[in-house]
């Protein structure tokens, strides 16, 4: 399915509970818990940036909380120390992206990845130029319904499974599948790397305005009827 949620173990929410991080207890500021998942760089040794590498310990220029300091020049101080630590996570990851979780539900060692994230992690756009030609193993997901579905059928034909009702019980299923709910596998097959993957709860700064460019679908929907989008997007989270 599309989106940027994933599925963790329970383990995951025993120790983020374990730790007060709920969002409602205000352990992450009331934001979302939000996590980096990325594919490591076997080669990557710290550190690997120049700019890290040149890097020189800050000057103290006064108080940082200064009223009179302008936003604008904050911004781009930010831009400037953010600058080294974001060029050295291109060189530590092959690929990598950020995303939330939708549940945890995951066998432990396991993790449940949507398609946009990835599609993210498979783009070679999506990379630092440096690990943009690396070769990362992929596979295809696999509906263990439809997996099930197709055993049953071998059985049948090789007179493994002489059930009368095998058959017509093919048949609904196969039915069913035509009203494919979005989101499970059903839905569509996709590529997914057949690595491991790191994730990693980070904090990232709020953000101050975004593009909302509605797919395809949401314009046939009648998205350019909604009377509140920002309404709808809110009770759609």
């Amino acid at each position: 399915g599309d989106g940027d949620k994933i599925a963790l173990p329970p383990s995951v929410l025993e120790t983020l509970t374990t730790a007060d991080l709920m969002p409602s207890q205000g352990g992450t500021g009331g934001n979302p818990w939000t996590f980096r998942i990325g594919i490591l760089n076997p080669e990557y040794k710290f550190p690997a940036s120049p700019l890290v590498q040149n890097l020189r310990p800050l000057q103290d220029e006064g108080d940082p909380m200064d009223e009179d300091s302008g936003s604008e020049g904050d911004e781009e101080q930010d831009k400037v120390e953010q600058e080294p630590y974001l060029e050295e996570l291109g060189h530590k990851y092959l690929a990598y992206t950020h995303c939330t979780v939708v549940e945890f539900t995951q066998e432990e060692g396991c993790v449940g990845i949507p398609q946009h994230i990835a599609s993210s992690l498979l783009d070679p756009n999506n990379r630092h130029v440096d690990v943009r030609d690396a070769d990362i193993p992929k596979t295809r997901t696999i509906d263990p319904a439809a997996v099930s579905m197709n055993d049953n059928a071998v059985r049948n034909e090789d007179g493994m499974n002489d059930d009368p009702t095998t058959n017509s019980n093919l048949d609904t299923m196969s039915t069913e599948v035509e009203d494919q709910t979005p989101g499970h596998l059903a839905w569509g097959a996709f590529d997914i790397p057949d690595v491991q993957l790191e994730i990693t709860m980070v904090k990232l700064p709020k953000g101050k305005g975004c593009t909302l460019t509605p797919t395809k679908e949401a314009v046939q929907n009648g998205f350019y009827g909604l009377k509140d989008v920002r309404l709808v997007l809110e009770q759609s989270l």
